[in-house]
Formats: C-alpha cells, sequence, structure tokens
C-alpha cells in the first residue's frame, strides 16, 4: 500500500513537471511570437505555469471528488462505507 503511495507521489511530481515545463515553452514561444524578448517571455511563461500548477494541485481533489458523485452509507459488516455512482 505504502509503495503504491510513493509510486503515486512519483508519477504526480514527474507529471507536474512536464506540464510546467510544457507551458513555459508554449508561453514563452507565444510571447516571442507577439514580439516579446525571450527572457521575459520565458519569465511570464515560468510565472503562469508556477500560479497554474499551484492551483491545480490544490483544488484537483475537489474535482475528482465532484465528478465521481460518492454517498457516504452507513457502516455495515460486510460493505464498504462509500460506494461511488457511475453517472
Amino acid at each position: 500500500m505504502y509503495s503504491d503511495i510513493t509510486s503515486n507521489k512519483r508519477k504526480t511530481w514527474v507529471l507536474v513537471t512536464l506540464f510546467s515545463f510544457f507551458t513555459i515553452l508554449i508561453v514563452g514561444i507565444s510571447g516571442m511570437s507577439a514580439g516579446m524578448e525571450p527572457v521575459p517571455a520565458l519569465i511570464l511563461g515560468a510565472s503562469f505555469s508556477i500560479v497554474y500548477s499551484t492551483v491545480a494541485f490544490f483544488v484537483a481533489d475537489k474535482t475528482v471528488y465532484s465528478l465521481k458523485a460518492q454517498v457516504r452509507l452507513p457502516k455495515m459488516k460486510h460493505r464498504k462505507s462509500t460506494v461511488s455512482l457511475k453517472i
């Protein structure tokens, strides 16, 4: 169980890092094509990436829970306490 948690954390960091890199690259290229100098364009991309990744990291769990539509049931002896309804 703990190895799964560690693996998921590692995968999450890899995905966040890749997303950040590509966001910086895309915003930087867009800024340079709009006439900005390379350094300010990359700084703008890095700023956008940091803000967006941070917000997405803290809001993602609420988004998943709202999409899964979980319902709590009273505890029973042979049933799970949470049931996911497929919509």
